[in-house]
């Protein structure tokens, strides 16, 4: 059985790239079209239906960003703030701490039996969604060293834990 959970961001920061990296192609294509119709201008025309089009790929591509469960596997898939895909099995995963990079990107950490670390972009995710996602991986078997309520702690700022950049 392929059991399949996805979760995509819904926070109010990833609406705020979503919408611009939306409308702005929109409105080139519209203005593209008035461009046509007013002048008869064919050249303006392609030149701004090709650069709606391939900021609107980019601009969609950038932000959207989700973690899916398969099974026993949590996966996520490179990203413009994340450098390496993520495909593990849950019960490899010890412990998670979140931490920042350069001020802004929230990560999720996670300590792996394989003595790696990996790491998920997180900023895009509510807190409701960062629970929904631990609560995931323990029912999976990951996590074991670890309480959902020290996890979460540290995700909302309840807890201090410094953590340096990698």
């Amino acid at each position: 059985m392929n059991e399949k959970i996805t979760v995509f961001p819904k926070s109010s920061f990833s609406f705020g790239l979503v919408f611009p990296a939306v409308i702005f192609p929109i409105f080139l294509i519209i203005v593209s079209f008035l461009v046509l119709l007013d002048e008869n201008n064919i050249i303006v025309f392609v030149i701004g239906m090709a650069f709606a089009l391939i900021m609107g790929y980019f601009g969609v591509k950038m932000v959207i960003f989700y973690v899916s469960f398969i099974d026993n596997r949590i996966i996520s898939p490179k990203h413009y703030c994340q450098n390496e895909p993520v495909d593990i099995r849950c019960d490899q995963l010890l412990t998670c701490l979140f931490g920042f990079e350069d001020l802004l990107r929230l990560y999720m950490y996670f300590d792996c039996k394989d003595g790696k670390e990996r790491k998920i972009y997180a900023s895009l995710f509510s807190e409701n969604q960062l629970l929904q996602i631990v609560e995931l991986i323990k029912e999976r078997g990951g996590l074991r060293e670890q309480s959902i309520e020290d996890i979460i702690g540290d995700a909302s700022g309840k807890k201090k834990r410094k953590r340096s950049a990698v």
